[in-house]
């Protein structure tokens, strides 16, 4: 028979004698799962929600996509907002960027906790992530800086 003390421990009854050598009475042994504490390998990981990938290896693929995806998106925002920081012109300007910011930072905090798992896949899916999200913001940019406009072109006419 499984009981609970209110505060989220799974607490169990043992039965026939009592769980005390036959001397009667009830002992209550509590049944909690450890959290790992140090980085481990394997596909068996909690992450971000209970049961979360779960044992099954498409499963823990998918978590590791999501997670390298979220790193991404969480870097580009970050990179791309640091220069946008202006004054709003409009409080609606303003309530714009409160909720990007906003969601950046669910973003950044989602993928420390998935981090928090300890499953070393997960730290370098986050941790490429973040690489990626990066490169893509400065090869934009140097992209963008390599551009010459087209009406600025001096080929072909008599200026010197």
């Amino acid at each position: 028979m499984s009981q609970g003390n209110g505060l989220g421990d799974n607490m169990t009854m043992a039965g026939g004698d009592g769980g005390n050598g036959g001397r009667g009475g009830m002992v209550y042994t509590p049944m909690v799962k450890m959290m790992q504490m140090s980085f481990y390998w394997g596909k068996e990981a909690t992450v971000l929600f209970c049961s979360w990938p779960g044992e099954d290896l498409g499963m823990y693929v998918l978590c590791l996509l999501f997670i390298f995806f979220l790193a991404a998106i969480q870097e580009i925002l970050h990179l791309t907002m640091n220069g946008k920081l202006v004054a709003a012109r409009t409080v609606w300007e303003s309530a714009g960027q409160a909720v990007a910011h906003g969601l950046r930072m669910v973003m950044a905090y989602l993928v420390m906790l998935a981090v928090m798992s300890f499953n070393g896949g997960v730290f370098i899916a986050a941790v490429i992530g973040h690489a990626f999200g990066f490169f893509i913001v400065k090869a934009r940019a140097a992209a963008a800086g390599n551009r010459i406009p087209a009406n600025n072109s001096t080929a072909g006419s008599d200026k010197p």
